[in-house]
């Protein structure tokens, strides 16, 4: 099965409230579809450019929205684990507090 109903899955069976902080991997994906592939015609053609040329061409407009959303996306789950985290703390001090 693939791995994007697999994910649909496990957001369907976990905390309702989690939801929106699950990585949204159909947009994710949507947006590696329009990058650009690049063969290996283009790459022997660029072949005299330094790296720092070729790393600037490397980044085309769609490559750069793709991991503009992919960071956002990554900052959206890692804040809601570390929110998620310092709860289960607290709890778990409180309930050492009360043993």
């Amino acid at each position: 099965m693939k791995f994007g109903h697999d994910l649909a899955k496990v957001i369907g069976v976990s905390d309702p409230e989690w939801a929106p902080f699950f990585i949204r991997y159909k947009l994710l994906k949507k947006y590696i579809k329009e990058i650009p592939v690049t063969n290996s015609k283009d790459i022997k053609e660029n072949e005299h450019l330094n790296k720092e040329q070729s790393a600037q061409l490397a980044q085309s407009k769609p490559e750069i929205a793709f991991f503009r959303v992919l960071r956002a996306e990554l900052d959206k789950s890692s804040r809601f684990f570390k929110t998620a985290e310092q709860v289960l703390e607290i709890r778990r001090e409180r309930i050492a507090e009360a043993l």
